[in-house]
């Protein structure tokens, strides 16, 4: 929805004119092989199109042919949408490279003060899991031909989180978090720990993202995530310890007219799944996970947003890393919007989906 779609006919003959019709009614101007359509719109959808050819020999009328509109792309370099139909998946893409591999971090005391910037590469929200080891992520190379993004983590301990949020680009290798063409798409806060870690993802050719931090308690989320996307806000990371939430909105200069919808679903690790599909099913677009992390896999967060109106379903797909079924999210251009990461008490990895959206 809202891009054109574009109809060609083939035909021998000499002097040929052409008259394009939608639903058997002439569209005015539409005397070339070729028709474009306006700007498409949910209504556009089912419509048909033929087009008559006319010679000095005479007349014929082409075959039908139909438009499908599918849900609205966000628009090109909007970073809020964790990828979903942009140039780095829509075509495909891969793991990024044997030596990146997942990235896990365990916190501990202290955070570890481990921080890996990945150039010329984008990302998954942290996982959703029960084990603890919350703060893992993989890595996605970019396709041939696309360029200027990069992605990168940093845990640390609690009191170098602010240092992390204003890193200058000598941290990281290219802009940090505060920089206007980065997006935070993952954030966990454990003070407890004395540990706190980010992700995010940074572009070279987009820019005008503003940042606003939020902490709410849980009952408010919901609230907080409908303010937001009516003021034209994207809700992209959420911290969540069962009782709080701290949350990162964006705005975006890029797309200053768009007002959203957002809604706000608590799962746990059994039923995400099927949670993230119902809200792919009713046009929503997950945009922000968290989880506690508690060994009985509840806790979970989905915050998904759509464009407000736009509820056409959104193609959605699992890949089942135990099944051997994850290849087929990344070669079919679905973008990864959660991973789940289910663990059994004896440390055994029952369950492993990577979530992926179109």
């Amino acid at each position: 929805m809202g891009l054109t779609g574009t109809f060609a006919v083939q035909a021998y003959g000499a002097g040929n004119q052409y008259q394009w019709s939608r639903n058997g009614s002439p569209i005015s101007g539409a005397t070339s092989a070729t028709y474009t359509t306006p700007a498409t719109t949910f209504s556009d959808s089912g419509a048909i199109f033929t087009v008559a050819i006319t010679n000095s020999s005479g007349s014929i009328t082409s075959n039908p042919a139909s438009l499908t509109v599918t849900a609205r792309a966000p628009k090109p370099g909007d970073l809020r949408f964790q990828q979903v139909d942009a140039a780095s998946t829509i075509n495909g893409y891969t793991v990024a490279s044997a030596a990146y591999g997942t990235v896990v971090g365990c916190p501990a005391p202290g955070g570890g003060g481990l921080s890996l910037s990945f150039p010329a590469a984008t990302g998954t929200a942290f996982f959703l899991g029960n084990n603890l080891c919350s703060d893992q992520f993989s890595p996605f190379a970019l396709p041939a031909g696309v360029t200027g993004l990069g992605t990168a983590y940093s845990g640390v301990a609690t009191q170098s989180y602010q240092d992390v949020l204003n890193a200058p680009p000598s941290y990281f290798g290219f802009p940090g978090p505060s920089d206007p063409g980065s997006v935070i798409t993952s954030l966990n806060l454990l003070p407890a720990y004395n540990s706190a870690a980010l992700a995010f993802i940074h572009s070279d050719t987009s820019s005008g993202f503003d940042r606003t931090q939020y902490i709410v308690p849980a009952s408010g989320l919901q609230a907080l995530a409908t303010q937001e996307g009516l003021s034209g806000r994207v809700l992209t990371a959420v911290s969540y310890d069962g009782t709080q939430a701290t949350v990162f909105s964006y705005g975006w200069t890029g797309d200053p007219s768009a007002v959203y919808e957002a809604l706000v679903v608590f799962a746990t690790l059994d039923t995400v799944t099927a949670q993230a599909e119902t809200l792919a099913a009713n046009g929503y677009i997950i945009t922000a996970t968290g989880c506690t992390q508690a060994a009985d896999g509840s806790g979970v967060i989905l915050v998904g947003t759509r464009v407000q109106g736009d509820t056409m379903p959104r193609p959605f797909l699992v890949g089942d890393e135990l099944a051997g079924t994850v290849d087929a999210v990344f070669a079919q251009g679905y973008a990864t919007v959660a991973v789940v990461n289910k663990f059994q008490s004896n440390s055994a990895l029952v369950l492993k989906n990577y979530l992926g959206e179109r």
